[in-house]
Parts: C-alpha cells; structure tokens; sequence
C-alpha cells in the first residue's frame, strides 16, 4: 500500500490536530532591544505607508467601466425606490455582470445616507482598507512560536513586501473592484481563522458563529466565497463536529440566497474556451510574474510548493494558513472556469494579481516555517531568508514602479474622460477609450449608453456629478 500523507494518521485524533513542535531559534539567543523592535517596526510599516500614499494619490471622483452600473446606477434605483421594503429588495436583488453585489451595495447605501451624494473616491479607499485586517490575519496565522518579538518581525518583513507591492494597482483605483477584492479576502481569510480556532483546543461556540457570519459576508461580497464552503464541511467532519455543519450550511444558504431571486446568467460575446482551463489556471496563480509565459511557469511552481507544504505537515500546524491556500487554490479554479471565454490573456488581469501575490506570501511562509523547524544550520537559515528578502523586495520595487505607472495612466484616462464629457455632454458619454477596438466593444455591449443615461440621473437626482477636470491636472 502507498504511504499516507502525514496529515492522515491524526484525522481522527482530535488531540492531534495541531502538533507541538520544539520551536527552533531562527538565529543565535540574542536579547531583542526596544529601540531594534521600534526599527522594524518602522521598516515594516514603509512598503504600507507607500502603497497607501500612491492609492491616496492617483485615485479619482470619477467612475469606470463596472462603476456606472454597479454604484451610479444602482444609486439612482435606490434614490427613486418609493418604499423601505423596496429599497430592501433593492439591495439584496441588484445584479451587476454575474454578480450580486450584496456588500458593495451595503458601503454604497450607507454613503448616501450619511452624506446624500456617491464620492467614489470614498468608496475606493474603504476597499484599500480592508488590507490591513488581511495583514494581521496573516500575522496571526505565521511564525506564531517564535517568542522573541524582534526575530517574528524579521521573518514577516517579505510577507509584507509581497502583499504591499503594486502589481494589483487596478483593484486600488477602481470602485468596484476595491470593494470587492479586498474585503472577500479579509471576511474568507477571518471566517477560516475563527473556523480552525473554534475546533481546536480552547476554541468556543462565539468563535464559531463568528466565522459563520464572516462567511456569510463573503459571499455578499463575491461568489467566490462558495469555495469556502466545502472548506469548513471538511474541516468540521475532521474534527467531528457534525451538528455545526447544519449551522455552517445555513450560512451559506443565506449569503447565497440573493442568487436565487430573479438571477440572469451572463451572456458574452465571447465562446467559452475549455481547452484552455489549465493554461490559465496556472498563469492565474502566477499572475505576479511580468509575463505569461513566465506566469504560467510560476503558477506551475506555486502548485508545487503548496503540494509540498501539505506533505509536510502544513494542515496539522497551520491550518488557517493551510485552509486559506486551499480557498486560494480553489477561486484560481473558479477564475479559470468562469473567465475563459476571454482568452488566456485575461489571466494576467492585474486586478487578479492580488491573488498571486497571496500565494507568494503563502509559499514563503510555509518554506519558511519547514526551514526554521529543520536541522539546517543556521548561516544555511540566515543565507536562504537573505534570498527570499532580496526577492521580495525586488519585486516589491518592480510592482511598486508599475503600479505607479498604472495608476498614473488611469487616472489621465479618467480625466481626459471627464475633460471630453463636458465639451458637449447632451452629446458625449463619459465612458470613452479613445481606442477605436475598445470603444466599439464597449458600444457592443450598450455600456457606452447606460453611462451616459447613468450619470445625467445622477446629476438629475443630485447624488453624484462627473467633476470638471482642468486642462493642466496632472
């Protein structure tokens, strides 16, 4: 007979799920200072105050593409609704694309009540947000045994160099990718964390109801939640736990309920491409990577560490961190099934980059762990974390470099937008490319139309104006 996992032997050992290891020292006994920790601490919090400060600085009041039917347009539905009750309905029915944007409507309907009028900019840095949480989640589910704080900041150092590069700049300038991307993985990242505490030792019915409820506003932020799903059925079965996999179900029976009312399957212009599912799922997964040869490539690599990584014993001692790989692996499938039809160029998407950078900092982090707790002397540790640091920052500088070029780039798309809808808007929609391909795609599809009809309600309604954009903003 074949050879079981390691993770086998203690399916059915609740005691055993999460193993007590001798906890090796990533560097000689040193005492860590007050002043050293306060440096880290500073050396950790540059790449986010970067990141930050460039997101600040190159978004804008002014919509695109998605955002004119999945905020402007949806506002203005909301605003004539004639009855709460409707408004209700309103909220949860919306449909934008193949979504239901539960959430996103959620942050939108709060704008409007507390200040009567849409600010896109508002709602782009609430999704940016949402990335901090995600860091702590990821702080608490690594390196949790190492007691001296100073070394703990040394070994997070890449992660946040991984996490905080701007490869992904498209979901921190973009309403409704912000407010989706970010904060699905914060609510799947808190319901795994809450979810693997409450079935281990010391965890507690709160805790559990808790990563219920985190999962039910997953899936109010995006479909991709679902995956989440068979996740906590496993990991609950695992731990025997059957009576609260009822509960667990609920929750999704109600996050997903909305896609039962009145749900319309898109329809694209596009055919859908099966063969090429496993060329693209790959290069999703490595969609960091520049390129998409290099990307597939990557996608390859990434699989086969998390392949490792199990083998290794990750589930037994990290099973957040192991559940949330699972959950990553699993949206690549979903992304690559549903997002075929438009080639496997599509894969590199840079919204979707935040996806890869995740595994990264993933795949680190399991490398990292497995080194530490091995027989490897420590100039042999010290030498491969000095090579994972260079990289993480180099490619923090490449993502950062074009990141700001992206952002920069858009933000002169959007106002050269806004500068051509005033010249003559009885006439002009402010959705325009000015690339003959895009615009003829976008006319295809009425999207050029509804913004236009989309954005003279709002000013009608008085919630939401295309700024005027001077000739020489930069």
């Amino acid at each position: 007979m074949g050879r079981a996992p390691p993770d086998a032997a203690c399916d059915n050992k609740e005691t055993m799920e999460v193993s007590v290891r001798p906890r090796i020292p990533v560097a000689e006994p040193a005492r860590s200072t007050k002043g050293s920790v306060t440096w880290l601490a500073v050396l950790l919090a540059a790449p986010i105050v970067l990141a930050y400060a460039l997101a600040f600085r190159f978004a804008v009041n002014i919509p695109y593409i998605d955002d004119y039917r999945s905020i402007v347009e949806f506002s203005n539905r909301f605003i004539q609704m004639p009855t709460p009750s409707d408004r209700l309905l309103w909220i949860v029915a919306a449909q934008h694309v193949e979504y239901k944007l539960v959430f996103l409507h959620l942050v939108v309907v709060g704008q409007l009540l507390l200040s009567h009028h849409i600010n896109l900019y508002v709602l782009t840095q609430i999704g940016n947000l949402f990335l901090l949480p995600v860091l702590s989640l990821l702080w608490k589910m690594w390196f949790t045994d190492q007691a001296d704080l100073r070394r703990r900041l040394i070994l997070f150092l890449p992660m946040v160099l991984l996490l905080f590069n701007l490869n992904y700049a498209e979901a921190t300038d973009w309403p409704t990718a912000s407010l989706m991307y970010q904060p699905l993985i914060f609510f799947v990242f808190l319901s795994i964390v809450w979810l693997t505490e409450s079935t281990g030792p010391g965890g507690s019915l709160p805790q559990f109801l808790g990563a219920c409820f985190a999962a039910l506003l997953a899936c109010f932020t995006a479909a991709n939640a679902v995956v989440l799903l068979p996740i906590g059925m496993v990991v609950l079965f695992l731990r025997r736990q059957y009576a609260r996999m009822a509960t667990w179900c609920v929750a999704f029976a109600v996050g997903l309920a909305p896609y039962l009312y009145r749900y319309q399957p898109e329809k694209y212009l596009e055919p859908s491409q099966p063969r090429i599912i496993p060329a693209f799922f790959f290069a999703f997964m490595g969609s960091a990577a520049p390129r998409l040869k290099l990307a597939f490539l990557l996608g390859i690599i990434i699989l086969a560490i998390c392949w490792v990584a199990w083998r290794a014993g990750l589930r037994r001692n990290r099973p957040a961190a192991f559940w949330a790989i699972v959950w990553l692996v699993g949206t690549s499938v979903m992304v690559a099934i549903g997002r075929n039809h438009s080639g496997i160029g599509y894969s590199q998407a840079p919204r979707y980059r935040l996806f890869s950078d995740l595994l990264l900092v993933f795949c680190y982090g399991a490398l990292a762990e497995q080194i530490l707790h091995s027989k490897m002397a420590w100039n042999h540790q010290r030498s491969l974390y000095q090579a994972a640091l260079v990289v993480s920052f180099g490619l923090f500088l490449l993502g950062d470099y074009h990141g700001w070029k992206m952002l920069r780039e858009h933000r002169n798309l959007l106002e050269l937008d806004a500068r051509r809808y005033w010249a003559d808007p009885n006439t002009n929609s402010p959705l325009f490319f000015n690339e003959p391909k895009m615009d003829r795609f976008w006319t295809d599809l009425h999207f050029t139309a509804q913004a236009k009809a989309a954005t003279e309600t709002a000013r009608s309604l008085g919630i939401y104006t295309i700024p005027h954009v001077p000739a020489s903003s930069r």
